[in-house]
């Protein structure tokens, strides 16, 4: 039987302690304040050959973007690969800065330059606004490969929970439009549903960091209900998967979510998209950015640049 890390255990006992309303207990400029980045939970960031924050433009707003460039292993080749990465935070709270540690450590972990949008977030700027942010940043980075020393071949879109939506979403439309050949769909405890009444939704519902009342509450944020069937809201709905890109699957056990990537897996497979999954049955939703206290988060990083590695080369 999985038993969740202790240290991940005692973290959210002493977390619950603290009486800290979580998503839909209290006003999103309250919520937000009170998710801060914490370097005691995400641990500081290692040293990467550069940081560059700049604008770009989007349909309705210029967007910031920070780009990450690894410290290389070895003599630089002509162009990197490159990872556009959407951050977590139910498409309401975080930002690029809270995932300063772990986007440091995919840039060096994968030899790619990261590129991460702080895409606007509900529920002032509700659905299609943050996923089209994120598009046109993958619009971007294609048309502005060569500039940013990127190999356009190895071009793949990541990101995690609400970020692994909106990254499974941008693949999504990217076939649609058959704009690029990406490389990879990384999707790290995505929600690509717009329901959580499965197995997990139900085991894991309180007690292990997100909530199903806070996944509820989140996308009550993020979309209408008009658009609670939209593909690119939720991609789970397409009528075929076919074509995207081959997509790497993170999957943890303690988690309202793992049900819903597990589900979209199997479709992805049952459309014939390759899908490499590595499940971590130790792990709960939010352990991709525990590196300040379990060694688990390394484990979880290193499995990923793995992953993407193999999918590169295959590419």
């Amino acid at each position: 039987m999985s038993e969740l890390r202790p240290e991940i255990r005692d973290f959210l006992t002493a977390r619950a302690a603290l009486g800290i309303p979580g998503p839909g207990d209290a006003p999103v400029a309250t919520l937000r304040a009170l998710s801060l980045p914490d370097i005691a939970v995400t641990g500081p960031a290692e040293p990467v050959a550069s940081i560059e924050n700049i604008f770009i433009p989007g349909p309705t707003a210029y967007i910031p973007v920070r780009i990450i460039r690894p410290s290389l292993q070895s003599s630089p080749p002509v162009s990197l690969p490159a990872m556009v990465y959407f951050h977590g935070g139910g498409w309401v709270l975080s930002s690029v800065d809270h995932y300063e540690s772990a986007l440091h450590s995919l840039a060096n972990k994968t030899q790619s330059v990261v590129i991460a949008p702080n895409y606007q977030k509900a529920p002032e700027h509700k659905f299609p606004i943050p996923f089209d942010d994120c598009y046109a940043t993958l619009q971007w980075v294609v048309a502005h490969a060569d500039e940013l020393g990127i190999d356009a071949t190895k071009i793949g879109v990541a990101g995690d929970s609400a970020g692994g939506n909106l990254a499974a979403a941008v693949a999504l439309k990217n076939r649609d439009e058959n704009f690029h050949s990406l490389a990879y769909q990384l999707l790290i405890y995505p929600c690509c549903e717009d329901q959580f009444e499965s197995e997990s939704g139900r085991k894991y519902a309180e007690g292990y960091g997100l909530t199903k009342r806070g996944m509820e509450y989140f996308v009550r944020e993020y979309v209408d209900e008009s658009n609670r069937r939209n593909p690119y809201a939720f991609p789970i709905h397409a009528p075929s998967l076919k074509g995207v890109a081959p997509a790497a699957l993170v999957i943890a056990e303690f988690d309202v979510l793992r049900d819903d990537g597990l589900a979209y897996g199997k479709k992805l497979e049952s459309d014939g998209v390759r899908v490499l999954t590595e499940k971590f049955d130790d792990a709960n939703h939010g352990s991709f950015m525990y590196s300040g206290f379990s060694q688990l988060t390394n484990q979880i990083h290193l499995a990923i640049a793995q992953v993407v590695s193999e999918l590169l080369e295959t590419h």
